[in-house]
């Protein structure tokens, strides 16, 4: 018997130049508090003055792209619970007004500014999850699909997962990014689920079957 090979897959996964985040949950009133409690404890305070103006932009860019909260609402959660914490070793004040927020926040507006806060929150990462699973598909349509004939869910899933490495995946969940990448939709001319229009080709993968006879007798 030849010696049986793991599968291996042939997607490589590439870096991403930005994170990935989602705007925090919850009504106005529980952003303020999680923003009071970053604010008191966890906002980044430079041991430094001289970064200040660095660490400012971050905190302005959390309030206001991760707990969408309003300029006036950043100001005055700033003032109240930031500034106490902006101290030197000296026993100096270095807080920040108002007008220095402003223009911080209208710079946390821009594009390409993203909160330091929601990387990690669990929606963030199925948003990552769901955004490779669909460039993973993509490779694997091009290498592996061609056009005509037909296949079921099954043979598809099948040859996704090797392609995968083994990683699985669900029914489901492989339907729906079917769907978002092709367009296309099962059909059920006999009681089976079938794609119609293309059809796995015969690689490393293993066969799947060029249904097109049985294409000829859906159509």
């Amino acid at each position: 018997m030849p010696e049986t090979k793991p599968a291996v897959s042939t997607y490589r996964t590439t870096k991403r130049k930005t994170p990935v985040w989602v705007p925090a949950t919850g009504t106005s009133k529980t952003r303020i508090k999680k923003a009071r409690f970053y604010l008191k404890g966890k906002a980044w305070v430079p041991a430094d003055p001289r970064d200040g103006d660095k660490a400012m932009l971050v905190v302005v860019c959390n309030l206001r792209r991760y707990l969408e909260l309003s300029a006036a609402m950043t100001v005055t959660l700033i003032q109240e619970h930031y500034n106490p914490r902006c101290i030197t070793s000296g026993g100096h004040s270095w807080g920040w007004s108002s007008q220095d927020i402003l223009k911080k926040y209208s710079q946390a507006g821009k594009r390409g500014m993203y909160p330091t806060l929601g990387v990690e929150d669990p929606k963030a990462k199925a948003k990552v999850n769901k955004m490779d699973l669909h460039r993973q598909f993509k490779a694997f349509w091009k290498k592996h699909v061609n056009p005509g004939g037909c296949c079921t869910p099954a043979e598809v899933r099948e040859a996704f997962i090797r392609f995968r490495g083994g990683e699985a995946v669900t029914a489901n969940m492989l339907s729906r990014v079917i769907k978002a990448v092709t367009g296309n939709e099962p059909v059920r001319p006999f009681g089976e689920k079938f794609y119609r229009g293309f059809h796995i080709v015969e690689t490393h993968l293993g066969f799947i079957r060029d249904a097109t006879k049985q294409q000829q007798l859906i159509a």
